[in-house]
């Protein structure tokens, strides 16, 4: 087709052969131009959709469809200034920008005859996105237009998607930080509280039993405190792993003494480890490293307690510091245990992992504690790993900043 006028005297319809996916609306009291638009745009793709022609034929009826129809799924107005007054355009573009408060769609001023307001007037006062004097609108120039305006619906309409993407994320975000905080204080209130008095309770009672020689009794108390003590370190840390997630989550770091982290830790579970006849043996060391020392102490007593866990009776424990490049320093916890096989240490620091071992010999745990252990660490600024070999104990370490 050639940049000839485009004249037509029957209305042509004419289906496209694709799916539409551009609705374009055409607002003229001229038949014959409705008719030559869709003419001259039939064969009219852009990103694999085709055009879909409305026609209204005065400024009213135009009103009134964008005031009953989705008005922002219209791609395109084709809108003629001078219909059934001077001003019929304008007082359509007027309202799709002031009463709809729609500025996705394109809005193209096509006339025959000048209206009451000069060309650039218009373009200053209204909000429209291209001016054309219907003689000027050839196959090639209306062809050119379509496309230019049809990029800048569609940019401004995933402009828009994505705007509202990210409220629907930041208002999701919000409802999961208030379910979390939900989750923590009921936890803490109906949970922690409870289970301190039953403790609690059991202290007393197992210090009575040892006072009046009530050993049955007593070994049944001390039962109940282990277990008391064991869901009381759970729900710990899941309290724990779920404060943890928040992203804006931040540590106090300071100069941490490794002599006393270490000391205190073993003090944390000396019991068990001497109830399994677990033997740790400790390096002596003066450094030093950047971390938040109770948080650092939580770590190491998770792993000590997972090496004392895993370890065979009478097996051994050893805790080495070292002194790496880049003033970096080690905190390695190596034990005598069941050790992890390979196709299991890629997943081992996943939240709720339980190896299959553990399972199976009803070794007592969430999965959480290594997930916690990551987490800190990675918050403290430190990196974690671990080296193992199944049937050949385990290796875990810490790694932080020397001070």
């Amino acid at each position: 087709m050639n940049d000839d006028f485009l004249y037509i005297d029957e209305e042509v319809d004419i289906l496209p052969k694709i799916k539409a996916r551009w609705n374009v609306l055409i607002v003229d009291d001229e038949k014959e131009v409705h008719n030559v638009t869709r003419l001259a745009l039939n064969d009219f793709v852009l990103d694999g959709g085709s055009i879909n022609f409305i026609s209204v034929y005065s400024g009213a009826e135009a009103i009134k469809f964008l005031t009953d129809f989705d008005d922002r799924s219209i791609a395109i107005i084709l809108l003629d200034v001078v219909m059934e007054s001077n001003r019929a355009g304008l007082d359509v573009a007027n309202f799709v920008r002031g009463e709809l408060d729609n500025h996705f769609t394109r809005i193209i001023l096509r006339t025959g005859q000048p209206a009451d307001i000069p060309e650039k007037d218009v373009v200053m006062k209204y909000d429209i996105n291209d001016y054309k004097a219907k003689a000027e609108l050839t196959f090639s120039r209306l062809f050119i237009t379509m496309v230019t305006n049809l990029r800048a619906y569609e940019e401004l309409s995933q402009r828009k998607k994505r705007e509202l993407e990210l409220q629907e994320s930041k208002v999701a975000v919000e409802k999961a930080n208030k379910a979390k905080s939900t989750f923590i204080a009921r936890m803490n209130h109906e949970l922690l509280t409870p289970l301190n008095a039953i403790i609690g309770f059991s202290q007393i009672q197992e210090l009575y039993l040892k006072n009046h020689k009530m050993e049955v009794e007593q070994e049944l108390a001390s039962d109940i405190l282990k277990a008391g003590y064991h869901l009381k370190m759970l729900i710990e840390d899941i309290l724990d792993l779920t404060q943890m997630q928040n992203p804006i989550k931040k540590l106090h770091l300071e100069p941490c003494s490794l002599k006393k982290l270490i000391s205190e830790s073993i003090s944390l579970v000396k019991f068990n480890a001497e109830q399994k006849g677990v033997r740790i043996n400790i390096s002596q060391t003066n450094l030093v490293v950047n971390a938040n020392f109770d948080r650092l102490k939580q770590c190491l007593v998770n792993l000590l307690s997972n090496a004392i866990k895993f370890n065979k009776n009478n097996g051994e424990i050893t805790i080495q510091v070292q002194e790496v490049e880049l003033q970096k320093v080690k905190i390695l916890v190596n034990d005598t245990g069941v050790g992890i096989a390979i196709e299991d240490q890629d997943d081992i620091f996943e939240k709720f992992n339980r190896l299959h071992y553990a399972e199976k010999q009803e070794i007592q745990g969430s999965g959480i504690g290594l997930s916690l252990i990551k987490q800190l660490v990675l918050l403290m600024g430190g990196e974690v790993g671990l080296s193992s070999k199944f049937n050949s104990g385990s290796t875990f370490w810490l790694c932080f900043d020397k001070v």
